[in-house]
C-alpha cells in the first residue's frame, strides 16, 4: 500500500510540472515564406484560410476601391490577391510586368475589378469556379489602331495647328496625347495641316477627347471604339471644332480738350471758352 501511494505521488508531481512549462517558441525558420516562383511558373494567390475572415462578408461580396496609374499588371494581381479570399489568382510575373495599368476600381468584385484592369491589355482572362487564370498573349500586343482627325475653327473653319489634343477613358484616365500638327509635301508643294494621331488598342471601348488651344475654348467629344475590322491600321474621326473665347471690354472714359486757338487766314482766333478764368476776369 505505501508503494503504491508513493507512485501516485511521484505521477502527480511530474503533471505538475509539465504543466508549467511554457510552449516551445516556433522557430523563425518555420515563419519564412516559401522559395520564390521559378522563371515562367504559374503564380497564384493564397489560400483563403490563410487570411483573417472578413465580418458580414461572403463569398464573392468582397468590394474593391483602388485607382492604378501606370503600375505594372504584375503588381495590380498581386494586390487583388491579397485582398480576395475568395478567388485564386493565376498568372506569370514576368510576363506582365511590362503590362501597364491605368484604371480606377470602385466598389467592384474580384473578378469585376479583374476584366477591368485587364480591359484592352494583350492578356486572355478565364475564370473556373473559384479560380482565375490570366494568361499573356503575345500577339495581341500588335493588334493597334491610330485614331486621326483635324481641328478647326469653328467659325471659320482655319485650321488650329499646335492644338493639345487628350484621350481619356470614361473615367477621364488618360489613354494619350498628341499635337494637331502634320506636316505634309505632294511633289515640291509643302504644308502644314491640323492633324493629330493617337495609338489606341484594337479593342471596342468609349473615349472622350478634350482639345485645347490658346484664346479658344476647350472642346469636348465622346466617341466610341466598335466596328473594327481586322486590316483597319487607321480610323479618321470627325473634325472637331474649338469656339473663340468671348471678352467683354471695361468702361472706357473718353476725355476730349477744346481747341484753344486757331487760324483764320493772316488772324489768330480765341477760344474764350477753352479758358477757364476766375470770375469776374475777362480775355
Amino acid at each position: 500500500m505505501r508503494h503504491i501511494l508513493t507512485t501516485i505521488l511521484s505521477l502527480f508531481i511530474i503533471i505538475t510540472v509539465n504543466a508549467q512549462k511554457p510552449l516551445p517558441t516556433p522557430s523563425p525558420n518555420s515563419l519564412t515564406p516559401g522559395p520564390s516562383p521559378k522563371r515562367g511558373e504559374y503564380i497564384h494567390s493564397r489560400a483563403e484560410s490563410d487570411y483573417p475572415p472578413l465580418q458580414g462578408e461572403g463569398l464573392g461580396v468582397r468590394l474593391l476601391s483602388h485607382n492604378w496609374q501606370g503600375t505594372p499588371l504584375s503588381e495590380v494581381l498581386r494586390t487583388i490577391s491579397r485582398e480576395s479570399q475568395d478567388y485564386h489568382i493565376h498568372y506569370i510575373h514576368e510576363q506582365l510586368d511590362s503590362v501597364l495599368v491605368n484604371a480606377k476600381v470602385q466598389n467592384m468584385t474580384v473578378p469585376d475589378a479583374i476584366m477591368k484592369v485587364t480591359k484592352g491589355k494583350p492578356v486572355k482572362v478565364k475564370t473556373k469556379e473559384h479560380d482565375i487564370f490570366i494568361q499573356y498573349r503575345k500577339s495581341m500586343t500588335k493588334q493597334k489602331v491610330v485614331l486621326s482627325g483635324k481641328v478647326l475653327d469653328r467659325l471659320t473653319h482655319s485650321q488650329l495647328i499646335g492644338a493639345t489634343v487628350v484621350l481619356m477613358n470614361r473615367d477621364s484616365t488618360v489613354v494619350g496625347r498628341a499635337v494637331a500638327h502634320q506636316r505634309r509635301q505632294e511633289y515640291e508643294r509643302v504644308w502644314e495641316e491640323a492633324i493629330y494621331g493617337i495609338e489606341v488598342p484594337k479593342v471596342e471601348e468609349q473615349y472622350i477627347i478634350a482639345v485645347s488651344y490658346i484664346g479658344y475654348e476647350t472642346a469636348y467629344m465622346d466617341y466610341s471604339m466598335k466596328n473594327i475590322r481586322k486590316s483597319e491600321i487607321t480610323r479618321e474621326l470627325p473634325p472637331i471644332y474649338l469656339k473663340q473665347e468671348s471678352h467683354v471690354l471695361k468702361n472706357v472714359d473718353v476725355v476730349a480738350s477744346k481747341v484753344m486757338f486757331y487760324h483764320r487766314g493772316d488772324t489768330i482766333v480765341y477760344n474764350a471758352d477753352a479758358f477757364q478764368l476766375a470770375e469776374g476776369s475777362m480775355l
